[in-house]
């Protein structure tokens, strides 16, 4: 099968969750950022189920929809597809409501979204009870290669089962071409340099110049690209709002302001700090990383070719956006429900990411962009597993290298690739 463009269709991860919310809910709501497949998606599931299918990202399509929104659902076939439906505001939202009150099947409404849906300030109405929604992301590089999103469930289940593989070996300068692309569809079907570039500059405008000013009705968002590369430029720490306001020249209320706008868009992510106190887990400060690692790249600017450089800047950031951008797509598509967090200490100690379940069990993972590892780069999982006991299920440094190898007491050192490239020791 292939998609509007000519391409063959890829799988996603999170098609097989859609296909289960078609026995019980009313309406699925698909959201991400823009141009990361979720129209190719709702048109996998129009095949699938027929019905109607239009985009109010077309001029003539949102007007009718703004004009007589309880019309349109009134007489529209069922199920009815509505693909960027945050261009039609809340009337439409209002009227999806009202149908839905007065008829309580499942399957009647498929929505896509590049707004997150509960954030978004012009929408009033959030269909509480009614509505399933499912975060689509730029491809991971796991769905391009064919492979499912078991290992996260792995990780939790049965860590033995993945030290016992190791993937085909990939160079340090192929993960910084797999770092530097990210998965947006279009972009990986790019050759890189400018043809990759321009994708990016264009989107980041669209997004910038027009839905960010269609939500907040602002004028000066000329700001915005710059702050998008401060982030990048600081992805992974925590934002200081008052640094971050001096630098970009506004008050530290602009910051938040438009920080809250760029995560409603997709643009950038929130990992909220971990801890045992969920009321602190609140109270710290996120990180904040931008949603894709290509997105993260060109916007700093990095190449895979300036990032191999002796005199370069590290490749560590961009290496653990990749990995954390990963975990975060297959987290998506597993059906192991999974949050992810970030760990920082009073006393300094780091932990990239932590994952865990909602019966407190932790897997903890650290990225290393570099081919070798020693026991004192598993300082901090240590910590965290001796803290932790019987909860720690886990620790992980992924790393550049080629072998899966035990560290000690659940901890190990896993390459990279093990994430899209697995392959049982024994069979090889």
């Amino acid at each position: 099968m292939h998609d509007e463009t000519g391409h063959e269709l890829i799988e996603r991860h999170v098609l097989e969750q859609l296909r289960e919310t078609l026995e019980y809910t009313r309406v699925v709501l698909i959201n991400g950022p823009r141009q990361a497949g979720k129209t190719t998606l709702l048109q996998q599931l129009h095949a699938e189920l027929g019905g109607w299918l239009r985009s109010l990202d077309v001029d003539v399509e949102r007007a009718s929809a703004r004009a007589d929104p309880e019309g349109l659902i009134m007489y529209a076939p069922r199920p009815t597809f509505l693909d960027e439906v945050q261009c039609a505001g809340d009337p439409l939202i209002l009227a999806i409501k009202t149908a839905t009150d007065r008829d309580g099947r499942p399957r009647q409404f498929f929505l896509s979204g590049s707004t997150r849906f509960l954030t978004v300030p012009t929408l009033s109405e959030s269909l509480a009870g009614r509505v399933t929604i499912l975060d689509v992301w730029p491809l991971s590089v796991a769905e391009r290669s064919g492979v499912g999103p078991e290992i996260i469930a792995q990780l939790f289940t049965e860590p033995q089962v993945v030290l016992g593989t190791e993937p085909a070996p990939v160079t340090g300068h192929e993960f910084l071409q797999l770092a530097c692309a990210g998965g947006f569809p279009e972009v990986v079907q790019r050759p890189a340099g400018r043809a990759r570039s321009r994708w990016f500059s264009g989107t980041s405008r669209t997004v910038t110049l027009r839905e960010v000013r269609e939500l907040k009705r602002i004028e000066q968002t000329h700001r915005l690209p710059r702050f998008m590369r401060y982030l990048a430029a600081i992805t992974a720490q925590e934002l200081n709002v008052a640094e971050a306001a001096r630098v970009i020249g506004v008050d530290a209320g602009t910051i938040r302001s438009d920080l809250a706008l760029l995560h409603t868009c997709y643009l950038v992510r929130r990992l909220p700090a971990w801890s045992r106190n969920l009321s602190a887990v609140r109270k710290k400060p996120s990180t904040i990383r931008v949603v894709d690692s290509g997105f993260a790249a060109w916007l700093r600017p990095r190449s895979a070719v300036s990032l191999a450089r002796p005199t370069a800047e590290g490749p560590g950031p961009i290496m653990a956006s990749l990995v954390i951008s990963e975990l975060m797509k297959l987290r998506a598509g597993t059906a192991l429900e999974v949050d992810l967090y970030t760990f920082r200490a009073r006393d300094r100690r780091e932990i990239d990411c932590i994952l865990q379940t909602p019966d407190s069990r932790v897997v903890g993972v650290e990225v290393k962009a570099s081919a070798t590892v020693n026991v004192h780069d598993f300082r901090h999982l240590s910590f965290a597993r001796d803290r932790l006991g019987d909860d720690f299920i886990t620790g992980v440094l992924f790393y550049t290298g080629a072998r899966a190898l035990p560290f000690g007491d659940r901890l190990m050192a896993l390459p990279i690739n093990l994430l899209w490239n697995r392959q049982s020791v024994s069979s090889l």
